[in-house]
């Protein structure tokens, strides 16, 4: 999408008619779905207990941790369809964007679950791409190739402009995980 976009704009070549949104795509979102749901149903209890207390004032945390656990029951690992998100989203995506928080990677697979499907209206995949992207090397191979796949999955889709893929830490192999 952001190719065809920027070829387009500066009169590289005309597509008439453009092609279709799914043809942006490298996979589908049942098929990027299908590597994320895994990792955020991968949260242990301990985990949800320990997200639940990131809740600034400590004293909703209890509503959190019910949250947070019905989400994960859901098959599709969704939100509420409701307005009733902030339980658990303020957890859940305080423990995303924490270095070193428990549950940091399904936390994460949530949150971009979640932005695939509204297209990102709170930005919040956006904003964790270009201020920690660089540290999604440090996660196991299997999270990081399904978070990987999510952010593309933001890029190729929708309109958005993170930095670009982070370069691999010396000694890491050259080519970047968006492909799972």
């Amino acid at each position: 999408m952001q190719a065809v976009a920027w070829v387009n704009r500066f009169d590289h070549e005309s597509f008439a008619p453009m092609p279709e949104a799914d043809a942006y795509l490298s996979r589908s979102l049942a098929e990027v779905e299908a590597f994320l749901i895994p990792i955020a149903k991968a949260m242990t209890v301990a985990e949800v207990d320990q997200i639940a207390r990131l809740d600034g004032g400590g004293m909703d945390w209890q509503k959190h941790k019910t949250a947070l656990q019905g989400v994960l029951a859901r098959a599709d690992v969704s939100y509420p369809k409701d307005d009733r998100t902030w339980y658990p989203a303020e957890v859940v995506e305080a423990a995303a964007h924490i270095m070193g928080a428990a549950g940091r990677a399904p936390a994460m697979a949530i949150v971009l679950l979640d932005a695939i499907r509204n297209g990102d209206d709170r930005a919040n995949t956006e904003f964790y791409y270009a201020t920690q992207s660089h540290k999604l090397w440090a996660l196991p191979s299997e999270a990081r190739r399904a978070l990987m796949a999510g952010f593309r999955y933001m890029y190729e889709s929708e309109p958005w402009t993170p930095v670009p893929p982070p370069r691999p830490p010396l000694g890491r192999p050259a080519a970047l995980d968006w492909a799972v």
